[in-house]
């Protein structure tokens, strides 16, 4: 019995501080890869999303990937769409965590699943800075039989919520 008053009142704390459901969001993130290397890369990713159920967030975005190494090739483009599941734990701090799936432009094409977790701090009601760890599992090959390795990176990022 005590395990499930337990339960009832764990869930009841992590209702009061719910995001409502019909908010939308606009956030903008990044990653810059080894900056001490001759040669490093660097993504931006612009996001908007809508909440559909109270802390359940459907998100799209498009994202740019460049390289500083000259002979790499041209900028890359790519769009991802998915979903998070935020728990805001006070007025000030909140964790999220979700999966989206993604098509990149870089050689033929290929599709990806990033996977995020990560913590936002709220400055204003509406206004929050984001930390996140993407793990990001590759289905593409850089050349004929050649895959891609699955990928790691630190996200920092701000997003807005009207």
């Amino acid at each position: 019995m005590r395990k499930v008053f337990m339960a009832v009142v764990l869930i009841g704390v992590l209702s009061l501080f719910a995001i409502p459901a019909g908010t939308k969001s606009i956030g903008v993130s990044a990653y810059i890869g080894d900056i001490m290397a001759d040669d490093f890369d660097y993504s931006f990713d612009v996001y908007g999303g809508y909440f559909f159920m109270d802390n359940i967030e459907g998100v799209l975005g498009l994202n740019f990937w460049g390289t500083t190494d000259t002979l790499a090739g041209d900028a890359v483009f790519g769009f991802e769409g998915g979903a998070y599941y935020h728990m805001p734990m006070s007025d000030v701090l909140g964790f999220y965590a979700g999966a989206l799936f993604g098509y990149s432009s870089a050689g033929d094409g290929y599709m990806y699943i990033p996977i995020d977790a990560g913590v936002e701090y709220f400055v204003t009601e509406s206004f929050a800075i984001r930390a996140y760890n993407r793990f990001q599992l590759n289905f593409g090959e850089i050349a004929p039989g050649i895959d891609m390795d699955n990928s790691d990176y630190i996200m920092i990022g701000t997003v807005n919520y009207f």
